[in-house]
């Protein structure tokens, strides 16, 4: 419902990713398959062009993707049609999967080993693995290095991978949830981080549900990562930054599904569904999603907002129902007795309302602020938002 932004540091910590990720993956598809069959000159060439636009396919905004896919619509259109093996290894190069499945710790524990001089199997409680963990985290944050240290360094079982990523995991979320530490100086990059730094409660395509992640001992649950333009149809497009919209399961799985959206279609990056729609209720006594900007249209059929939006009509009633019960004339009344100001009864008649740029906070704000306008009026609005 509120336009999304991505941060600087997550920016930079994106393309570092996607440097040391994906591009060696595309220089080696250029040469050959892995099975040794060679790749056409047209298939080469593709590949060249991904290689030359390789920083905006990493963290080039929307505008920058479509220029790019004007490009492949002219020349390279037909590209994926008559080999489909090509396009699987495409997909792979770019790793989506990879990135998307990647425990906390697991890049970095690969880093620090790969940096640290030791024999390709050698076990994770090398002491030279490790003091290069320890030394990585600190330019981060000294702090997140000696607890890490001190919890390694207490472990009472050998020290494996899987156990080295469960420490860094567990601790790693609560500085980066709570003491926001510089994210862009950690050799680590995967939706948690993303998700744990940015905050967002609700999903952004519909304010209903909660993408809160969890990582922690018992589990681990995050918010699926929605590629606008389609993963299957655009590979390439797959690791780029402002294409992975955080969203909830019911969005992205259940109803977008495989619907797509086209390149005349605005990002959630570059439109806010707050002020380009609005939910109305009275005097139909119907919830409906007006739209004041066309470029919403895609997103209301697609997303069912007016449906979904039907199982909450009771909470639009009750606030009519509250509005007629108690006047501006009552409420000034009881505020002139002198117990309680005339704010504090809007607040209390009313509930919580959350203000214009905390949309995303928690579930239905966009619904209830509309909702609150439209009964009480704008005045009241102000007045109780918080």
């Amino acid at each position: 419902m509120q336009k999304l932004t991505i941060s600087k540091d997550e920016l930079i910590c994106h393309k570092k990713y996607f440097y040391d990720n994906v591009v060696d993956k595309l220089n080696q598809m250029k040469e050959e398959y892995r099975d040794g069959t060679y790749i056409s000159r047209k298939q080469r060439k593709f590949l060249s062009l991904c290689l030359y636009y390789k920083k905006q396919l990493a963290i080039g905004k929307p505008y920058q993707l479509r220029k790019i896919q004007q490009i492949i619509d002219k020349k390279y259109a037909d590209i994926f049609e008559k080999d489909e093996k090509f396009k699987n290894a495409v997909e792979k190069a770019f790793g989506y999967d990879d990135f998307s499945s990647a425990n906390l710790g697991c890049y970095l524990l690969e880093y620090v080993k790969k940096k640290s001089n030791v024999r390709q199997h050698a076990s994770y409680d090398n002491k030279e693995i490790l003091e290069k963990l320890y030394a990585e985290l600190e330019k981060c944050d000294i702090e997140l290095a000696n607890e890490i240290r001190t919890k390694i360094e207490d472990l009472n079982t050998n020290i494996t991978k899987k156990i080295l990523e469960k420490i860094i995991g567990e601790t790693l979320v609560v500085y980066i949830a709570e003491k926001d530490i510089p994210i862009d100086r950690l050799r680590e990059w995967n939706p948690y981080i993303m998700q744990f730094h940015r905050k967002i409660r609700t999903c952004p395509y519909c304010n209903r549900q909660y993408i809160t992640p969890i990582y922690s001992k018992t589990g681990k649950t995050r918010a699926d990562l929605d590629h606008f333009y389609s993963k299957s149809r655009y590979p390439y497009f797959s690791m780029s930054i402002y294409n992975l919209v955080p969203s909830c399961k019911s969005c992205n799985s259940s109803l977008k599904g495989m619907k797509e959206f086209s390149f005349e279609d605005k990002t959630p990056y570059e439109i806010s569904m707050d002020d380009s729609a609005e939910f109305r209720y009275w005097p139909s006594c119907k919830i409906e999603f007006f739209e004041k900007d066309k470029a919403i249209h895609a997103y209301k059929e697609v997303f069912k907002i007016e449906e979904s939006y039907e199982f909450h009509r009771n909470d639009a009633k009750d606030l009519l129902r509250k509005s007629l019960r108690y006047s501006s004339d009552r409420i000034r009344e009881l505020a002139e007795m002198g117990y309680i100001s005339e704010k504090e009864l809007y607040k209390f008649i009313i509930g919580k309302t959350s203000t214009k740029e905390k949309i995303l906070e928690e579930p239905l704000n966009k619904f209830k602020r509309d909702i609150v306008k439209e009964i009480f009026g704008e005045r009241i609005l102000k007045m109780v938002e918080e």
